[in-house]
């Protein structure tokens, strides 16, 4: 799942990990640097990354470590 997600990065060139970065910043609407599961899920479908339910799922627990239901987006990146 994380290789599909840096496949896609990659075919953008140098500006795919730029660019994502935008993209969950963009959706961080609190400002906290820390992005709540639609907040993710909707910035990584915004930039491209199709995930299944199951997948997301998967990829949000990875990097949500604590349970606090937030990632960072700094950490992810």
């Amino acid at each position: 799942m994380i290789s599909k997600i840096l496949e896609t990065l990659q075919k953008r060139g140098i500006y795919g990990v730029r660019n994502l970065g935008i993209t969950l910043r963009k959706m961080d609407l609190i400002g906290d640097k820390k992005l709540e599961r639609k907040e993710f899920q909707w910035g990584m479908k915004m930039n491209g990354h199709e995930l299944s339910p199951a997948e997301f799922e998967r990829l949000y627990k990875y990097f949500d470590r604590n349970n606090t239901g937030k990632i960072n987006h700094e950490e992810f990146l």
